[in-house]
């Protein structure tokens, strides 16, 4: 007869391996890609920095990146790991115990996060610098790596309604600390080389305790808030049910009469309600906003970086921030389909809607919610160290590229009906996408170079747009579908 133990352990795998297939549908029980890109990252990492760095500030460095790949992943494409489930009340139901649930819980997020945090770390470990405390740092990975976790749990459990916001601003936040921090390591290698211990305002970067553990005198004082909050992660529970998200917002209210606008004079009677729709609720799809709006606010960073508007250099960085909007439509267009409520689509689905209506739709909506907000909050940064008409030009013309991008990579970008599937079914940012993003920032940016070199007037680029609009608007009213 089977044993009770023997009993627990099965319902724990079984419980386990249920959890395993919705934070990776596509299957197994360890994030393989997550891995082998954050490997490949922190390979490149160590092989410049190993070597010249001492052992405290190189574990700091590599953990400090390794930190934001793991949040970057959780708030994305692991999200569903830090979730409540839909299913949990009917799972709960089943002859298993709470204990069973939280054992079956804390192995997912153990095996999980601490592969992703384990399994990038090794190649530094290997690549860094001699010592035994080096072999530490896949242990120190996969902690951080929980921590990490933790420390989302509890913004989502305590922020409410404004968790999302608050995690949306974080992931940009994770994305700016990435693209700029990159560069300023390289720009400053000199300077970081020559140090020989870490600066005391450094401690505001979690990473700098862990990585203060390699040294030979290690503070482990300094490490025992991230190795709490590690250690914690199984008694923290899943963020209850969400909040509905209001979709009368301030910017919906700004966007209100170009929106009566859109409506009366570029689109036909057949497309005004799916763009009603779809220019509300998008906005307010939770995993649309963490998933999409950070990749496309966070190359602002580079304003930070090369920042300079009296250099070529500069001048050129400054462009191509201008077209950023255009540039990262893909990334956009492939999350236009999420939706935590897929049920809810046959309301659409039972109507006389043709998906030719619906896809001029959902390019007006894209361009009234996503585009054109961006574009004007990139136009005023820009406005505070560049001349007006120069800046304006820019704009002007990536709203141009945009509208273009929109209308024809619709179709090859969004792969399924808008608001018609879980984000989990999308996959990530990078996957299937990533050529159609290659191929899109390089035409994007050489339109942006173009524009910058030969400086074209406003009233040329102002009259192309205008011809444009009338060109998206004679296919709207009279195409047939």
């Amino acid at each position: 007869m089977e044993t009770i133990s023997a009993q627990h352990r099965g319902r724990v795998r079984l419980l386990a391996r249920a959890r395993f297939s919705q934070a990776l549908p596509e299957g197994g029980w360890l994030p393989v890609a997550g891995i082998l890109i954050h490997g490949g990252l922190l390979t490149i990492c160590a092989l410049i920095l190993g070597g010249q760095l001492m052992p405290e500030l190189f574990g700091t460095l590599t953990l400090g990146l390794s930190g934001i790949l793991c949040g970057v992943a959780l708030l994305g494409d692991l999200a569903p790991l830090l979730a409540r489930d839909h299913a949990d009340d009917w799972i709960e139901s089943q002859p298993s115990t709470p204990a069973d649930h939280a054992r079956a819980r804390t192995l997912v997020l153990t095996v999980v996060l601490g592969s992703l945090g384990a399994g990038g770390m090794i190649p530094v470990a290997l690549l860094g610098p001699e010592g035994p405390a080096t072999w530490m740092l896949p242990i120190l990975g996969a902690l951080q790596a929980l921590a990490i976790a933790t420390v989302l749990l509890l913004i989502e459990r305590f922020a409410g309604r404004h968790g999302a916001g608050l995690l949306i601003g974080l992931q940009t936040l994770l994305l700016a600390l990435l693209f700029a921090g990159s560069f300023l390591v390289l720009d400053r290698l000199p300077q970081l080389a020559a140090m020989t211990e870490i600066p005391g305002y450094w401690h505001m970067f979690p990473s700098s305790g862990l990585g203060g553990l390699l040294g030979e005198a290690p503070n482990w004082l300094l490490a025992a808030p991230a190795l709490a909050l590690a250690l914690a992660l199984p008694f923290v529970p899943a963020s209850e049910t969400e909040v509905p998200h209001s979709t009368d917002t301030p910017l919906a209210r700004l966007l209100a009469p170009i929106a009566r606008m859109i409506e009366k004079v570029f689109l036909a009677p057949a497309q005004k309600a799916p763009f009603r729709f779809i220019q509300k609720a998008l906005p307010a799809e939770k995993d649309f906003a963490i998933r999409a709006w950070p990749l496309g606010i966070a190359p602002l960073a580079l304003l930070g970086i090369g920042a300079d508007p009296s250099t070529l250099h500069g001048r050129g960085l400054f462009a191509l921030v201008a077209f950023a909007p255009a540039a990262y439509l893909p990334v956009f267009l492939m999350f236009v389909p999420t939706t935590r409520t897929p049920e809810a689509r046959w309301l659409l689905d039972s109507a006389p809607l043709h998906p030719h209506h619906e896809a001029i739709a959902g390019r007006w909506a894209v361009a009234l919610r996503v585009v054109l907000p961006l574009q004007v909050v990139i136009g005023l940064a820009l406005f505070t160290a560049l001349p007006g008409t120069q800046v304006l030009t820019w704009c002007l013309a990536s709203l141009l590229s945009a509208g273009l991008v929109l209308t024809m990579s619709w179709h090859s970008n969004v792969s399924f009906a808008p608001l018609s599937s879980e984000a989990a079914d999308l996959g990530g940012a990078f996957e299937g996408g990533g050529g159609t993003l290659l191929i899109n920032s390089l035409m994007v940016g050489a339109i942006a170079l173009g524009v910058w070199h030969w400086n074209p007037p406003l009233i040329t680029i102002l009259v192309a747009l205008l011809v444009f609009l009338v060109v998206a608007r004679r296919l709207a009213l009279h195409s047939a579908p």
